[in-house]
């Protein structure tokens, strides 16, 4: 299983170069270490990566001209999806909108409802958990205690507001 981590913006020069963006910030780490990517159901051996501007600049074996790289104009990054969480896991970083409809537990194991929105505020992501009352969850090491993706159970430190 695949996950998307750039798109391809268009070509860069006449050498078959792309210039590719990352869907989030959190991927750009990730996008720059890459040694091949699954674009639809081809696998593409990177030639070499480099940062450009707020994306980055990729060459892939067997692309070796303006024309080849205009076919990939529009198309997507990805790679395995275990990699991806492994990155996010490793970094300490939470992709939320995975979490939709996740059920979510206190330190004690008490049910406390599920995950049916998530706010996007700028600062941090923030759960908007529904059970007997609404609970807002701030996506932060403080108070997400450990997520289990296998049982789609987070569980959280209730914040002090809602006890």
């Amino acid at each position: 299983m695949f996950f998307s981590i750039a798109k391809i913006i268009k070509p860069h020069g006449v050498k078959g170069e792309i210039k590719a963006l990352p869907f989030k910030p959190v991927f750009a780490n990730l996008l720059i270490n890459q040694k091949q990517f699954q674009i639809e159901e081809k696998t593409l051996a990177v030639s070499y990566i480099k940062e450009y501007k707020e994306g980055v600049i990729v060459k892939f074996a067997g692309v070796d001209d303006m024309a080849a790289a205009e076919q990939l104009r529009n198309d997507e990054l990805m790679i395995k999806t275990k990699t991806v969480m492994a990155y996010l896991d490793r970094e300490g970083i939470f992709f939320t909108e995975q979490w939709l409809g996740y059920r979510v537990e206190d330190e004690n194991k008490n049910n406390l409802g599920s995950v049916e929105e998530i706010l996007f505020t700028g600062a941090n992501d923030v759960l908007v958990v529904m059970g007997l009352n609404e609970i807002l969850v701030p996506v932060v090491p403080s108070f997400i205690l450990a997520v289990d993706d296998e049982k789609s159970v987070i569980t959280i430190v209730k914040p002090e507001y809602d006890k």
